[in-house]
């Protein structure tokens, strides 16, 4: 009777061992998969948060790239506008017939307004672009994405001022072109040595500027960790 007992009991210890093991098994399996699943959920999440982090700075950096891109081709245009102005604004000088005097000094303020436009127009994009540049550091913690990203800014502040000085110097063109009169059989401008320095100066300054932007290119194309190579039409 007694020995019936304890093989009970042994049974019965048995299959509490048994049954506690497999309670043990499924609650270590239930919270090991949990974890995994945390894991991969957490994992998922940065990978997503990369992802749409990159994105998002690709789309930024082309942006702001575009924006560069056109307020140059703008820049280069109102250098052409300019510079036909100018020649222009000479020829004016030198007339000697009061019509021709009057056709070429209209040409010139033509030119002179596209430029003006242009001008203009080229500086606001440089303006945006560097706005645009500076949003894209958010985007990226790579150091040397961010020094690039610096001189791009560098750049396009430059480029902003060359517009502007372009600008002023257009519409000091076209005031200089405004004050020549046809005076006993010649063209004559009479006291416009104000505008004249101011337009001078401008024309230094740009040139002064254009050293600095010409060195930032020169650094851009030393930058090789994007894979970049920016090639500039003449300047």
């Amino acid at each position: 009777m007694s020995l019936s007992i304890d093989k009970k009991n042994i049974v019965i210890i048995i299959s509490l061992i048994i049954i506690f093991s497999l309670i043990t098994y499924f609650v270590s399996f239930t919270i090991y998969n949990s974890e995994i699943n945390l894991i991969y959920e957490l994992h998922n999440n940065e990978i997503q948060s990369i992802e749409e982090k990159n994105n998002n700075f690709n789309n930024v950096f082309l942006e702001s790239l575009i924006l560069e891109d056109s307020a140059t081709r703008d820049r280069l245009l109102g250098n052409y506008y300019f510079d036909l102005a100018l020649f222009l604004y000479n020829e004016t000088l030198n007339q000697i017939d009061q019509i021709k005097m009057n056709e070429y000094q209209n040409m010139t303020n033509s030119n002179c307004d596209i430029a003006i436009k242009t001008f203009f127009t080229s500086s606001q994009n440089y303006k945006s672009s560097s706005i645009f540049f500076n949003n894209s550091k958010k985007y990226t913690d790579n150091i040397n994405y961010i020094k690039l990203i610096d001189i791009f800014i560098n750049l396009t502040n430059s480029g902003e001022k060359l517009s502007m000085f372009r600008y002023n110097a257009s519409i000091l063109l076209k005031q200089l072109t405004e004050n020549i009169t046809y005076i006993d059989g010649v063209a004559n401008q009479g006291n416009v040595t104000i505008i004249l320095n101011l337009f001078y100066q401008n024309i230094s300054n740009y040139n002064l500027e254009l050293e600095t932007y010409e060195t930032l290119l020169d650094d851009i194309e030393e930058y090789d960790i994007l894979g970049f190579n920016i090639h500039r039409e003449p300047i």
